[in-house]
């Protein structure tokens, strides 16, 4: 970056850039655009980004994080727009819940805890939750949109650190058999039990399951590739 020209600077051109795309006499699509239906681009960006981060490739991340960066502002300006909050409170926010869920690194030495900062930080955020009036069960923070494998890693390495027994349960329900789920109801538990029993077998090894799979997908498509 130049000198001359700092982060607060490049990030107000983008957010004016952003302004203008969505302002009468921009872009039509990207004034047509609603929180919703952006949201398969926050997806895919990110996807994108954690290929170039796979990539190693210094160029394709920082574009990668520019597209994701995108997404934010795009979000923000559009709430900003329905005067509901803006770029500001997004980065406010954040700054704020950072600070709060350290309290380790930022609280008065006397209040520091010694104890395991994963899960402290689930303490701080039931306690957020609880405050807010929208507290929920252990695992209500878990996205339901995860890809099914790394929402089973994030359940069980919660069960875990909560000294709640994540031994996989009596499978009594995978879906009615029927025209889209023609295979035996017995095969279909056991097909989750094996999967499942892989999970527990990566996270108590200290592997992700979801990165192991992608790695080999990789080595597989480039063998079929020859």
């Amino acid at each position: 970056m130049p000198e001359n020209i700092t982060l607060c600077d490049n990030l107000a051109r983008l957010c004016a850039v952003m302004n203008r795309l969505r302002a009468p006499g921009g872009c039509p699509w990207d004034a047509e655009q609603t929180p919703t239906s952006l949201k398969p681009y926050i997806i895919e960006e990110a996807y994108e980004l954690v290929d170039a981060l796979d990539s190693g490739d210094q160029r394709a991340i920082c574009e990668e994080l520019g597209d994701l960066l995108l997404q934010v502002v795009f979000q923000a300006e559009i709430h900003d727009e329905m005067q509901l909050f803006d770029l500001s409170d997004v980065i406010s926010g954040i700054t704020d819940k950072l600070i709060r869920r350290h309290p380790h690194v930022f609280a008065r030495q006397g209040d520091r805890h010694s104890t395991d900062h994963e899960l402290r930080w689930d303490q701080i955020k039931t306690e957020e939750k609880a405050a807010s009036g929208t507290q929920g069960d252990l695992l209500s923070g878990i996205p339901s949109q995860l890809p099914a494998l790394q929402q089973t890693q994030k359940i069980y390495s919660k069960l875990n650190r909560h000294g709640k027994n994540p031994a996989l349960p009596t499978i009594n329900h995978c879906g009615e058999a029927g025209a889209d789920n023609p295979e035996p109801l017995e095969t279909r538990a056991r097909i989750v039990r094996e999967l499942y029993h892989t999970v527990m077998t990566a996270e108590e090894n200290g592997l992700d399951a979801e990165s192991l799979l992608r790695e080999f997908n990789r080595t597989l498509v480039a063998a079929f590739r020859c």
